[in-house]
């Protein structure tokens, strides 16, 4: 806020009482104060009494948006007497205090300046630090670390001359720092920077002179002459006998290859045609691949071979309607494709699957007790049912059942009550839970 302070005078020097309105000419935002707030243009009446002035308003400069002072003497009851004896636009400064006097217009003009400015130029005239700053550009010398420069600070840098643009001060700020400083063309003695012509070389290092466009040319052409006798990087055309490095034995990559390495390396391939091949590999195709391929021993293999063969060992009981069966001896397991529950693929394909479980009814209810195939969790195929009385059990066959997999799906028996719930178990004794798969070669 800033204090405004003044006295109300008529024409011969008695005080005044009346109203003070103060009205802004448009909004005025604060969102410097948290939270912030936004001044009207509501009028505000200020009681003014034998002529003393002391009100507080927010500075409007910094936004530019300007006051209207009106004052009016007032009627015994208190009203307003148009017209207003002072009617006057003003910013208010971020000062404090004002001098009212210094806010109002007088009305009489000088030759050259309102008087209101020639009260600034009496201030600034009458301070010489204000003077001083008055104007410019002002030559600081040579630029110093040390030194605080102000706008228009003008200062030799590297043989270069440069203005500060910055409105505050700055201390420690490189003049090359293009957000504070300004490079202008003059030679520290004050002539206009002509291109130095010498010839490209070891003298430009660290040189803070400018070049000539003659001496940049000159060095342009010798650079173009060099490349016009070089080949293109794509698509290029040599002429001659082109010479290249020979590459080690066994190198694979893009650099390029001269005859002697191509002979070299065809020492060791063998004809087309009637070959004799010894520790041959070769990339091993797709487990579906029908054709003239060369067939690795890893294909040969993985087409045909079974997976795995495993019983249960441990009877296992629950009331669950889903029971994950346990195989946890391995009769055979090719890949090491399966783990105490679960299959898991290791080459694309069809596969078969086959078994048998024995299931109790441990209820006093007669019971329906199934199993499914379950495919990466989610139900696939219902393999087994049996219908049992209380407290009897029955030997029954997981069917045999293909499916298509792919690497990484994994499988697993699930027995069911189908949503209801009972006790039951799945009997490991004597090898009744058994499960087999194999992929199939086609």
């Amino acid at each position: 806020m800033s204090q405004i302070l003044g006295t109300l005078l008529d024409s011969a020097g008695f005080p005044l009482t009346g109203k003070l309105r103060v009205s802004l000419t448009g909004t005025l935002v604060n969102d410097i104060d948290t939270p912030d707030s936004i001044n009207l243009t509501k009028p505000h009446l200020f009681d003014i009494e034998d002529g003393e002035i002391d009100i507080d308003l927010d500075e409007s400069e910094t936004s530019k948006v300007t006051y209207r002072f009106e004052f009016f003497e007032t009627d015994v009851d208190d009203n307003l007497i148009e017209p207003a004896l002072l009617d006057f636009y003003a910013l208010v400064p971020n000062l404090s205090p004002i001098q009212f006097a210094s806010l109002t217009p007088t009305g009489m003009v000088n030759d050259v300046l309102d008087t209101g400015a020639l009260r600034v130029a009496r201030i600034i005239s009458a301070n010489p630090n204000l003077a001083a700053n008055i104007g410019g550009p002002f030559p600081k010398g040579n630029w110093s670390a040390g030194t605080t420069y102000i706008y228009r600070d003008l200062v030799n840098y590297l043989n270069r001359t440069y203005i500060s643009k910055s409105i505050t001060p700055i201390t420690g700020v490189l003049p090359t720092d293009t957000n504070y400083w300004m490079n202008i063309p003059v030679e520290p003695n004050g002539t206009l920077i002509l291109g130095d012509d010498t010839p490209y070389g070891v003298a430009w290092s660290d040189s803070g002179l400018a070049t000539s466009q003659d001496a940049v040319y000159d060095a342009i052409q010798t650079v173009n002459s060099s490349i016009a006798l070089k080949a293109n990087l794509i698509s290029p055309t040599f002429t001659g006998n082109v010479i290249v490095p020979n590459q080690a034995a066994n190198t694979n990559n893009t650099r390029a290859a001269n005859t002697a390495y191509v002979d070299a390396g065809l020492v060791l391939k063998a004809n087309l045609d009637g070959s004799n091949l010894t520790n041959t590999t070769a990339t091993t195709p797709a487990s579906t691949d029908d054709s003239t391929k060369l067939a690795t021993t890893a294909f040969v293999q993985h087409s045909s071979r079974p997976a795995f063969n495993v019983v249960m060992s441990v009877n296992q009981s629950s009331s669950a309607d889903n029971l994950l069966v346990n195989f946890t001896t391995e009769f055979m397991d090719s890949d090491n494709t399966w783990n105490t529950n679960t299959f898991t693929v290791p080459i694309a394909g069809f596969y078969m699957f086959g078994g048998s479980l024995y299931l109790l009814n441990n209820d006093t209810s007669t019971r329906v007790i199934g199993a499914e195939i379950h495919i990466n969790g989610t139900p696939s195929r219902r393999v087994s049912e049996a219908y049992l009385l209380p407290s009897v059990g029955s030997h029954t066959t997981i069917t045999p059942h293909m499916f298509y997999l792919n690497v990484g799906d994994t499988l697993r028996i699930i027995c069911r009550t189908f949503g209801t719930s009972f006790p039951y178990s799945v009997i490991a004794n004597g090898g009744s839970g058994t499960l087999w798969g194999f992929r199939l070669p086609i």
